[in-house]
């Protein structure tokens, strides 16, 4: 009787470590998928953008359909943080000269300037009056392939290529004004 409470015992320690080494490398896993979560690269905002394509985005705060609401839900999913309302004059403008929001640069555009995938550029003349901003798929020497919302009445994500950073040809909004660069996105 002695041996067969010896063979359960080492069998309920054999499953009792089994477990504790099941648990401890899930915990090592999880702890790794989530560090690997927080690493925001290029091919992560592609995806993600793909994932949007032809929806409607609304951001939280935001009143969903418009350029703003856009750019801000991928700067909640992206930065971590809320690049905030306009606070000028209530349009997509504002952001090329209101104060930077957290987790960013702002870069005023001028020939010679390149933008990336995950930025948000910013269109002053564009948009009726309130200006246009879209989030940067791709760029290929001067031709950007942008996401954006809210254009040409389209109240969904759309994509667009935009040629030497200038919207003259689709008789709109002219030349980039600012690059809104997240300082967390790896390429």
């Amino acid at each position: 009787m002695d041996h067969i409470r010896k063979k359960i015992s080492t069998v309920k320690l054999c499953v009792l470590t089994g477990v504790l080494v099941l648990g401890l490398f899930n915990v090592v896993l999880s702890s790794q998928t989530v560090n690997a979560a927080s690493v925001k690269t290029s091919a992560g905002v592609k995806n993600w953008l793909n994932a949007v394509k032809n929806k409607q985005v609304k951001a939280v705060g935001g009143f969903g359909g418009e350029c703003v609401d856009l750019a801000r839900a991928y700067s909640q999913r992206f930065v971590g943080k809320d690049i905030g309302r306009a606070s000028i004059s209530g349009g997509a403008k504002d952001y090329a000269r209101q104060a930077v929001p957290a987790g960013y640069v702002r870069i005023n555009y001028k020939k010679g300037v390149t933008a990336r995938t995950g930025d948000i550029v910013i269109w002053v003349k564009d948009g009726g009056g309130y200006g246009h901003m879209a989030v940067v798929y791709s760029v290929t020497g001067n031709n950007m392939v942008i996401y954006e919302q809210n254009y040409a009445g389209k109240r969904y994500v759309i994509s667009n290529v935009v040629r030497n950073y200038d919207r003259i040809y689709k008789g709109t909004g002219g030349q980039v004004t600012a690059i809104l660069r997240p300082t967390n996105i790896s390429s």
